[in-house]
């Protein structure tokens, strides 16, 4: 697209190229989200029954029922966004917001999809905005297009409707300012540091795996930034959070929000949720219906066995980090700490790779010297395997797709190319774990410097 503008002035071509990429993606979102209908036991009609919740009775009664119509388990956030579409559809179709005739309305499950490619678009831009800090624009703008036109970000986004890129934006968004909470003046630190965390709060807020994500970004802004940095991201949480709670507080239904956690790890409390990891290629698939409180080893639960992978995981990703927090290095610290929840942790569903993307296309971006194009032709090649088995995973399990329109093109059974899968994904995890252990004790010996750290925004 950037190609076909050249002999027009620079600052037009780029205003004309990231206009034709948005409205290009527009175009085929909007063609799959008008054009398929979901089956009755898509997450939509979750989304449908929690909308009209939110809308009739408000944002403070989100949890004050009984699981899954009159009790979300997305936090509020999310909520605020499917509130959204909610005002829309009460514009439009029906101010009453009936109960049945919405959970038959497409209308209203196109609604729920484009108010996710809202922040889809949002997460394109800020992966292009991010990505022109430490690459020239039409890298940046590659980096852009991978986003959007990731076939598993498509399918998710648009088919499903799922609201990943509510919480996508904030954790993307937290880790670019964790980042420069080290450079200019002080007041300007500060300021970074604070919308790291607030940022990080809302992603929490919006849904509960950006929390895997804390240590990455407290780890950040406390080397860049200090102690001072630390206690400006803690007030830029606190208010990010209180701003969150207070339609509960003042309803008083502050205690139900509280509860949210709970609820939500006691729903499908599974080792897999079709999720093609770890879980699924060890048990061949069946650990889907295995209990994660079960024993795993001994006392050891596969939950709690599964919370050591992550911070294992997570920890050597912060090493990496804490050596060098560039932008580059922080964004592939990021992209590895979300897959290796996706691998290990139980509970996970198919979608739940999905923050993988936008972190990994804003660090292949931003790699650059001393790393060179090596590395940036390593990081895309994961990019796209990635982006295959992830859409592959959701196709496989599509309730309306899986059996009726994939089975038929597959050489064996749907069972076996499930397997296949999640070993393409234990294989690629195992490969991409060696490498970054591999580079995390090469920066930590004196065999390479760590890269200079003074400009934030400048750093490959």
């Amino acid at each position: 697209m950037y190609a076909v503008l050249r002999g027009h002035p620079p600052g037009l071509r780029r205003w004309a190229a990231v206009a034709l990429a948005l409205l290009a993606a527009i175009a085929l979102h909007g063609l799959i989200a008008l054009g398929s209908r979901p089956g009755p036991l898509a997450d939509l009609t979750h989304f449908k029954y929690w909308t009209r919740l939110v809308s009739v009775e408000g944002l403070h009664a989100a949890y004050s029922g009984e699981y899954p119509e009159t009790y979300a388990i997305y936090p509020p956030v999310t909520l605020l966004a499917f509130r959204l579409a909610g005002a829309l559809y009460q514009q439009a179709v029906d101010p009453a917001f009936a109960l049945e005739p919405a959970l038959a309305s497409h209308v209203l499950t196109v609604l729920l999809r484009l108010q996710v490619l809202l922040f889809h678009l949002l997460v394109g831009l800020a992966v292009l905005a991010i990505g022109c800090r430490a690459a020239p624009f039409a890298t940046a703008y590659g980096g852009m297009l991978a986003y959007l036109f990731n076939p598993g970000v498509v399918f998710d986004v648009a088919q499903w409707g799922q609201p990943d890129p509510v919480f996508g934006l904030f954790v993307l968004l937290a880790l670019a300012a964790a980042v420069a909470s080290g450079g200019g003046s002080r007041p300007a630190r500060w300021g970074w540091a604070s919308g790291a965390g607030l940022a990080l709060a809302l992603a929490a807020l919006a849904k509960p795996q950006a929390w895997v994500f804390l240590p990455l970004v407290a780890a950040l802004v406390g080397r860049r930034g200090g102690l001072a940095g630390l206690g400006a991201a803690a007030a830029g949480a606190a208010v990010g959070g209180l701003a969150v709670a207070l339609p509960f507080l003042l309803h008083g239904t502050l205690r139900e929000l509280v509860g949210l956690p709970r609820a939500i790890s006691s729903v499908m409390p599974v080792v897999t949720a079709n999720a093609h990891n770890l879980w699924w290629a060890l048990s061949n698939g069946a650990a889907r219906w295995y209990l994660d409180q079960e024993p795993l080893a001994g006392a050891l639960s596969y939950r709690l066995v599964a919370l050591g992978l992550v911070a294992l995981f997570a920890g050597l990703a912060l090493l990496r980090a804490l050596r060098e927090p560039t932008l580059g290095v922080a964004y592939l610290a990021g992209a590895y700490t979300g897959f290796g929840f996706f691998m290990a942790m139980t509970q996970i569903h198919e979608n739940h790779m999905y923050i993988v993307f936008p972190l990994l296309a804003v660090a292949a971006v931003s790699v650059g010297r001393p790393a060179g194009q090596g590395e940036r032709a390593r990081l895309w090649a994961l990019y796209a395997i990635l982006a295959l088995t992830w859409c592959a995973n959701m196709l496989l399990h599509d309730f309306d797709l899986a059996e009726p329109v994939v089975a038929p093109l597959l050489p064996g059974p749907l069972e076996e190319a499930q397997r296949l899968n999640a070993l393409a994904n234990v294989a690629v995890f195992a490969i991409w774990t060696a490498w970054l252990a591999t580079d995390t004790v090469r920066a930590w010996l004196p065999l390479r410097p760590p890269q200079p750290s003074a400009q934030a925004w400048s750093e490959r």
